[in-house]
């Protein structure tokens, strides 16, 4: 390699590490109390991502494309009663959320924002998650470990919840914009009560727990379903307090 050479990709990892420094900068997120922990163990990938879009013109809304794209090839692979499919979808499922921060990134830092963009953010959610669960409850069924009417249960009950919860967060959104105030930040919570909110939101459920699963998959040992039974307890009584918090407000307004 010549020094002409040397010298240019000495250039490009600068121009690589000073683009990733604008992107953090950039970001909402600062603390890792701020961020979501589907978003803390993603963020990192997520900006080698953002760099490449950047560089190669990729829109924020192909991003968001990729995201669903994602999500659904996950859905598919974890559905399929193999424990190394299973991982794979994981991993799929990983790289979704990856997408997921990434599409903000591009955006923020090309400067293309679109109400467009915003609408098919939303209903990437809405397509990915219902799969998502799908490919778990069936995971689960497979599985044996609990009647399959209680499984089914579970997982009407958690998505259904889930489904009420996007409305609430598209609620805040439009009555922000409609009141011309920016969104509430939510505040810095100490470390338990943090985890134990985190719990609480199906993203990290996806990102963090479905490895459990499919580790318990190829194990065959059967404890993954105690973890559900406790997430999804946690889960519906901490959203369910949520709406009720959210009717109060629109009853007394």
């Amino acid at each position: 390699m010549t020094e002409q050479d040397k010298n240019k990709c000495g250039s490009g990892r600068r121009d690589t590490v000073d683009l990733i420094r604008e992107i953090r900068a950039q970001q909402p997120v600062q603390q890792f109390r701020e961020g979501m922990i589907a978003g803390n163990v993603t963020r990192p990938l997520s900006r080698w991502c953002s760099v490449f879009f950047i560089r190669h013109n990729v829109t924020p809304n192909q991003v968001t494309l990729l995201m669903i794209l994602f999500g659904i090839i996950g859905s598919v692979l974890f559905a399929f009663p193999c424990g190394w499919l299973k991982l794979l979808g994981c991993g799929f499922w990983f790289l979704w959320y990856t997408m997921d921060l990434s599409d903000g990134q591009v955006a923020r830092y090309t400067r293309r924002f679109s109400k467009y963009g915003t609408e098919m953010d939303y209903m990437a959610h809405l397509i990915d998650h219902p799969l998502m669960n799908l490919a778990l409850w069936w995971t689960f069924i497979g599985m044996d470990l609990a009647s399959p009417l209680l499984v089914s249960a579970i997982f009407i009950l958690v998505i259904s919840m889930e489904l009420i919860y996007r409305s609430l967060v598209t609620m805040e959104h439009y009555q922000s914009k409609a009141e011309s105030r920016p969104a509430a930040t939510p505040p810095v919570r100490g470390w338990v009560s943090y985890f134990i909110h985190e719990c609480t939101l199906f993203p990290n459920l996806i990102v963090c727990f479905t490895w459990i699963v499919a580790v318990d998959w190829l194990l065959d040992a059967g404890f993954s379903i105690w973890l559900l039974y406790a997430w999804a307890t946690l889960f519906v009584v901490y959203n369910a307090a949520m709406v009720v918090g959210a009717l109060r407000r629109f009853f007394r307004n």
